[in-house]
C-alpha cells in the first residue's frame, strides 16, 4: 500500500506542477497581449522609476563603502575649497565670489543631509 501512495502522490504532483505550468504560460500570454496595447498591468514601469542606483567604493583593502549623496557632496565641497584657494592665490576676486556662492548652496544641502 506504502508504493501505491508514494506512486500517487508523485503522480499528483505531476499534475500539479503541469497545472501551474499551464496557469504561468496562459498568465504571461495575458501580459504580453496587454503590453502589445499599451497596457501596462505588471507595474513595472512605477518599480523602474524608484530604483536607486547604488556606487560603491573600495578601500585600500578591498571593502566595499557606500557612497551616500552626502559623501558626494563632501567631495564637491572639498574640490571647491581648493579651486577657492587657487583663485585667491591668482587674485581672480569676482570668480571667487561665485565660487563662495556656489559653495554656499552645496553647504547647505549638505548640513542638510
Amino acid at each position: 500500500m506504502k508504493v501505491n501512495k508514494i506512486t500517487f502522490s508523485q503522480i499528483k504532483l505531476k499534475w500539479e506542477i503541469q497545472q501551474m505550468t499551464s496557469a504561468y504560460i496562459h498568465a504571461e500570454q495575458h501580459i504580453i497581449k496587454k503590453l502589445a496595447d499599451g497596457i501596462d498591468i505588471t507595474g513595472a514601469s512605477e518599480v523602474a522609476e524608484e530604483v536607486q542606483q547604488i556606487e560603491f567604493m573600495y578601500d585600500a583593502f578591498g571593502n566595499a563603502k557606500t557612497i551616500t549623496p552626502k559623501d558626494k557632496i563632501k567631495e564637491k565641497l572639498d574640490a571647491l575649497e581648493i579651486q577657492g584657494n587657487k583663485l585667491l592665490e591668482q587674485e581672480k576676486y569676482e570668480l571667487f565670489i561665485e565660487l563662495k556662492e556656489i559653495y554656499e548652496k552645496y553647504k547647505q544641502e549638505y548640513d542638510r543631509l
